[in-house]
């Protein structure tokens, strides 16, 4: 039973451990997903996350000092001048990366919600199998106990009809010490 008993003990605290692990995957499953499905819903430049990136923000200032720039020349020259087209080209351009940028960011989001979400999957799939294991032990362990109990009650059994024999035993051979003959037989 010792076998059995730490083989149980073993799998309840594994459970243990995969449950709690679970409860964090959950919430961090909870966590990722609302935030991707909030930048799902919403404009994604005005994400925390967003106007936190570095490279976002430098792309921003570029883009803005490339519009003051542009505005400058425009009030001199019209759209069709060279150095007016070349700034909202270059503007073009930084307004691409910085698209490119968030949509990178909004794809990172994704994955890390869907990661998430099969980290909790594997997780829920390992908590059962170790309850089918611990389930399978514990019958193990009811059944053990019925048999250890169904052995001692025959043990218990097997003494007293063994000391009943023993009593039957060294009864017979006193009754035969007793034994007196009344009358003699006639031939």
């Amino acid at each position: 039973i010792v076998s059995l008993d730490s083989r149980m003990n073993l799998v309840y605290q594994q459970l243990e451990q995969i449950n709690g692990a679970l409860a964090k995957a959950e919430a961090e499953r909870i966590e990722k997903g609302e935030f991707y499905h909030y930048t799902q819903g919403s404009d994604i430049s005005s994400s925390p996350a967003v106007l936190e990136n570095t490279l976002i923000r430098t792309l921003r200032g570029q883009y803005i000092e490339l519009m003051g720039e542009y505005e400058k020349l425009r009030t001199m020259f019209k759209d069709e001048y060279p150095t007016v087209k070349n700034l909202r080209a270059k503007m073009l351009d930084v307004g691409k990366r910085i698209d490119a940028e968030q949509q990178r960011l909004l794809n990172s989001f994704k994955n890390d919600y869907l990661a998430a979400l099969s980290k909790e999957k594997a997780l829920q799939t390992t908590a059962e199998e170790k309850k089918t294991i611990a389930l399978k032990l514990n019958d193990y362990a009811n059944r053990y106990k019925v048999l250890k109990r169904e052995v001692e009650i025959n043990k218990e059994i097997f003494q007293s009809l063994l000391q009943r024999s023993k009593e039957i035993e060294a009864n017979v051979g006193t009754d035969l010490g007793t034994v007196k003959v009344f009358d003699s037989a006639l031939p």
